[in-house]
């Protein structure tokens, strides 16, 4: 009978113990997942602000004209950045958009049409001199940067948790008969 009590109570101290490292480790990983969520959608959202702005002042500098030279420079970098930019005037005429070349050379994209796309009004004095259009990959524009620390976070947690059920012998004094 004594056998039976202490197998039931372990057996309950285990499931306890399960329980409550699980469901600290889902919330964990469900609440880190969301607001890393909304800090890569921010910093999207600033990046593309950045450009916009960017293009602005390209704007002024150049006495209200779109010098290609400069635009080309801020394209290039967006394509490093993993983004496609299209430029277009307040008459919906390409400005300028990247070559075929140079947009293969930056990126793997095979069909540009199937890509999430950003538009964005560039306005000077509530006036709109132009329209920047941004296609990215995915919704969020994860890095490979942002994948992998969510992915160590969550082996990272893992390993906690297993560590913590698998040491509960050393804190509940199981090992006496």
């Amino acid at each position: 009978m004594k056998r039976q009590i202490r197998t039931q109570l372990i057996i309950s101290f285990l499931f306890l113990v399960l329980l409550i490292v699980g469901s600290i480790s889902l919330m964990t990983v469900s609440l880190v997942s969301d607001h890393f969520d909304k800090y890569v959608q921010q910093k999207h959202d600033t990046t593309l602000t950045a450009y916009k702005n960017e293009l602005m002042v390209s704007y002024l500098t150049s006495n209200g004209t779109w010098k290609q030279s400069k635009v080309k420079k801020i394209g290039a970098r967006a394509l490093q950045d993993g983004l496609i930019l299209v430029l277009k005037d307040a008459d919906n005429k390409i400005v300028w958009e990247p070559s075929q070349t140079l947009l293969h050379k930056a990126t793997n994209a095979k069909n540009i049409d199937s890509m999430n796309k950003t538009t964005e009004a560039i306005k000077i004095n509530s006036k709109q001199i132009a329209q920047a259009q941004f296609s990215h990959n995915d919704a969020l524009g994860y890095t490979r940067h942002d994948v992998a620390f969510i992915n160590d976070l969550r082996i990272s947690l893992a390993g906690i948790s297993a560590f913590v059920f698998f040491s509960r012998d050393n804190y509940c004094g199981m090992d006496s008969p």
